[in-house]
């Protein structure tokens, strides 16, 4: 399946879902005003979540207290849905659940944190399993948890169960709507039944009204007061709880004061609710400012509207209060925003316009203004259609419009000529803005000026296709022309490739300079395209190698013909700086006919090989390519194809070469070995096939299957009591392990895997790793000494500024190579070297293991030094891992 039907489905099963819980949030409003009980209102409720999210089982858990006012979790309903599970539910499970009590505790402390919180959590079947058995929970397989609050304050816990997909914690927000009308029914049953309990009785002639007024009065975002004639308070919603901080019982039948505080004695009743001062309004409300005292003694700010309203025939005052801190602070939110979105898009590097739903422009930034070479006033309405010119703009436009009518983006490159005449190339990208309900509102477009990229198209063609010293052809342009000649050889002829390679180019670079160097080549590249016809291709490749391409050729004499013609030419001298140079060739040559299947790729590869074979005859000379060149190749190709098998095979094996105490002849670690045992061919040298591994890319998975397998023998012999606790397994690295992001942290899983300690392992690099000196190196090797596992610098004083490296990396080991140590109890010169070793290791605080060591000789003078560990035929070869216990207990 494509990427975009992918995309399509992905949308498709998202409307739909949206779809459903529209419907599911549809039915709890038509049904909610009809519900007189919480435990009803649950039930709804539950049976929406049940099937939206599939889950066989749902049930709600309410805070409660017992006789000795300990807090208990109570389960207030439960809903079965066995529909939505192949196997039926534990049919005793729904008695369980609605008769237990789920005690506060360390078994249940997690559910109390989430029910005080407005975070949802998960809970697989290893978590549910910590929860008391008898309440049933072993009936459940994975379940989410759900914090219902209403203004901060927490009310309850939905918990849905065994749904066949994952429960997810995003899930909180998705069916937040359906949980808001959840809450809005929690808060008529709350209101009607304080009202049933209190003084105030709604009004008998019009229940309903009533009804749909106390409704609004609960769900009005605006606090509510509802004050008698005497200014007490005779109803307050819950907007205006969560303003003051109250709740409604402690207020009920209490004066105004208590919320909002008088300047002076009875400034409410004279002034701020006199029922005089807001007779004449015509019922038109009357807007103050006024200022309140919450309960935590807190003053707001408020801006009240007062109304005189009637009840049961008794005069009372509506107050409606807005919160004007809060009205404040959206607004300087909105407009930081503002200002922020038009910084932005003035620092932006782009054109910018914004329309609304009319496609009326609504805001351009200095950019578009600047691209376009026109003033602000001229994009007014529909103006910035300008930019569409031509006989394409009304094609154009009419793609736009369908486009952002679909919801998609729409771009393109137009031509566009300035009030000036100035003709510029402009993309122009286009995003449909939409409103709540998904209807398009307008679009966010920008434009770039891509003149000097669409007028330097063939500059930047030629750029790619040609080589920048000689202007021949380069490997790009030769591909594509090769490419074409195979596949019309069949109608047009052989084809033939010669590759060239000059000899002793690398000494004019050396003693001339690189200058000289490239006058050369150009020169080279004059006299070969001479020699060659018209519809043949040169093409330099690289450095001094260069390609022939010849089309339509009968014979392959005319390939060797052309091939001696190049070889001469360039035996003549060439003239650089005033001084006569000699150079010559070495060409290899191969063919593509009729009826034979050739690719680019193998055509350059054999004419690579006859190349290589002409150098080896002597250079100045050209040499055909023939199957029998190729073997050394194939059986480099095959070992590779093998290779990609090996480790699933279990062909590859490891071997351990024992390291011991120098002082006491103890074994104090291991040097893991990869061995291969191919099928066929037998054992395969190391040398031959790691290099195959690093140029393949599969050394990154051998390196992480050799450190699973020797971290996992480490633990087998450690438990043997054979090796110590603190016996070391040293790993050999590759350089192109470093760029395996997986590196270290596989390296982390095998010792967790294994019950090993960063003192168990150590790395071996050689200096070619750290030769290469990039950051990424760097890094690696500090994140594993970071992890207290060992670094290992191999073959030590083989390679090049030792000293640096020892300073620069965080090497903790330095391993003598064994061409200092087999002659090192007679050649003066190897033992110097070996005590500079150890004195620069005692200098730095490093330990040295001694490599090759085979003799009582050796074994005796590095004792002698205090040289810490050795390996060596001594005790013994590298060994399978069968053998080990054997030879250690020897």
């Amino acid at each position: 399946m494509s990427a975009k039907s992918d995309s399509q489905s992905a949308t498709s099963v998202k409307r739909r879902k949206d779809t459903e819980l529209r419907d599911a949030v549809n039915r709890m409003q038509s049904i909610g005003q009809k519900v007189q009980k919480k435990n009803n209102a649950y039930r709804l409720a539950l049976r929406e979540l049940s099937h939206l999210t599939h889950s066989p089982l749902a049930f709600v858990l309410e805070l409660a207290f017992d006789e000795q006012m300990k807090p208990y979790f109570e389960c207030r309903c439960v809903f079965h849905n066995p529909e939505d599970n192949t196997e039926a539910p534990d049919t005793d499970l729904d008695f369980r659940l609605s008769d237990f009590r789920l005690p506060i505790d360390s078994k249940s402390k997690e559910f109390y944190r989430i029910y005080m919180s407005t975070q949802a959590a998960v809970f697989d079947k290893t978590t549910i399993g910590n929860f008391p058995s008898s309440a049933g929970w072993q009936a459940i397989d994975g379940m989410i948890s759900i914090p219902v609050s209403d203004g901060g304050k927490p009310k309850a816990l939905i918990v849905l169960c065994n749904s066949a997909e994952p429960y997810r914690i995003e899930l909180n927000k998705r069916i937040w709507p359906l949980l808001s009308s959840l809450l809005n029914m929690l808060r008529i049953i709350e209101t009607r039944e304080n009202l049933s309990h209190s003084n105030i009785r709604p009004i008998k002639e019009d229940e309903s009204a009533r009804e749909n007024y106390s409704i609004i009065e609960q769900l009005s975002p605006s606090g509510i007061l509802v004050l008698d004639s005497k200014l007490n308070i005779l109803r307050i919603n819950p907007a205006s709880e969560q303003i003051f901080g109250f709740e409604a019982h402690d207020l009920l039948g209490k004066s105004v004061i208590n919320l909002l505080p008088e300047s002076y004695p009875n400034e409410h009743a004279l002034r701020t609710f006199s029922v005089q001062a807001h007779t004449n309004q015509k019922r038109t409300n009357h807007n103050i400012q006024i200022k309140g005292v919450t309960r935590a003694g807190q003053t707001v700010v408020l801006q009240a509207s007062i109304v005189p309203i009637r009840e049961n025939h008794q005069p009372c005052i509506l107050v409606l209060l807005k919160n004007l801190a809060e009205i404040n602070e959206i607004q300087n939110q909105l407009e930081g925003e503002l200002q922020r979105f038009r910084a932005l898009t003035d620092l932006a590097p782009m054109g910018i316009l914004q329309t609304d739903q009319y496609w009326h422009t609504s805001y351009v930034n200095k950019q578009w203004l600047e691209i376009t070479s026109i003033e602000e006033e001229q994009t007014v309405g529909l103006n910035w259609t300008h930019i569409f010119q031509g006989i394409n703009a009304e094609a154009n436009i009419a793609d736009l419009h369908k486009s952002l009518l679909n919801h998609k983006v729409f771009k393109r490159e137009l031509q566009y000529e300035c009030p000036n005449g100035t003709e510029r190339w402009i993309i122009f990208h286009a995003r449909p803005l939409l409103d709540i309900n998904g209807n398009v509102d307008g679009f966010l477009a920008s434009i770039i000026d891509n003149t000097y990229y669409h007028h330097s198209e063939t500059k930047l063609r030629d750029l790619a296709e040609r080589d920048p010293l000689t202007r021949l052809a380069n490997r790009t342009l030769l591909l594509e022309r090769l490419e074409h000649a195979i596949s019309h050889k069949q109608r047009r002829g052989a084809v033939a490739l010669l590759s060239l390679d000059l000899d002793g180019f690398k000494n004019i670079n050396d003693s001339m300079g690189h200058e000289a160097g490239d006058r050369l080549l150009i020169e080279v590249a004059k006299r070969v395209s001479d020699i060659l016809r018209e519809e043949d291709l040169l093409a330099r490749i690289g450095g001094d190698e260069f390609i022939v391409l010849l089309e339509r050729i009968a014979e392959a004499e005319v390939a060797s013909i052309i091939a001696i013609k190049i070889l001469k030419a360039l035996r003549e001298p060439f003239e650089i700086d005033n001084q006569e140079v000699f150079i010559s060739t070495s060409i290899g040559i191969c063919f593509s006919v009729a009826g034979q299947k050739s690719t680019c790729a193998s055509l350059l590869k054999q004419a690579d090989i006859a190349l290589y074979r002409a150098k080896a005859e002597g250079r100045n000379n050209f040499q055909y390519y023939t199957p029998d060149l190729d073997l050394v190749s194939k059986r480099r190709l095959e070992l590779g194809n093998s290779l990609h098998r090996a480790l699933n095979l279990g062909e590859f094996e490891v071997y351990y070469q024992p390291q011991l105490s120098v002082s006491d002849n103890v074994v104090v670690g291991f040097e893991a070995l990869i061995r291969w045992n191919h099928p066929e061919k037998g054992l395969i040298a190391p040398d031959e096939f790691i290099p195959l591994l690093e140029e393949i890319g599969l050394i990154a998975p051998v390196g992480r299957w050799i450190a699973h397998s020797c971290f996992m023998q480490l633990r087998e012999w450690i438990d043997a009591k054979l090796v110590s606790e603190d016996a070391v397994m040293s790993v050999n690295v590759s350089p192109r392990q470093f760029r395996d992001s997986q590196f270290l942290q596989s390296v982390k899983n095998s010792m967790v895997s294994a019950r090993l300690s960063g003192k168990n392992v150590t790395i071996e690099i050689t200096e070619t790793a750290l030769l290469q000196d990039n950051l990424e190196v760097k890094a690696t090797l500090e994140a594993f000494h970071e992890a207290n596992i060992g670094i290992a610098l191999d073959d030590f004083g083989t390679g090049y500024a030792s000293l640096s490296h020892l300073k620069k990396y965080p090497i903790s080991v330095i391993k003598i190579d064994r061409s200092f140590i087999k002659d090192l109890p007679y050649d003066e010169e190897d033992i110097a070297i070996t005590d500079s070793v150890l004195a620069l290791a005692e200098a730095f605080k490093l330990k040295v293991v001694a490599e090759g060591v085979d003799s009582d000789e050796i074994l005796e003078c590095l004792k002698e030094r205090d040289c810490h560990t050795y390996q060596g035929y001594l005790f013994s070869k590298p060994l399978a891992a069968k053998d080990i216990p054997d030879k250690i207990k020897q």
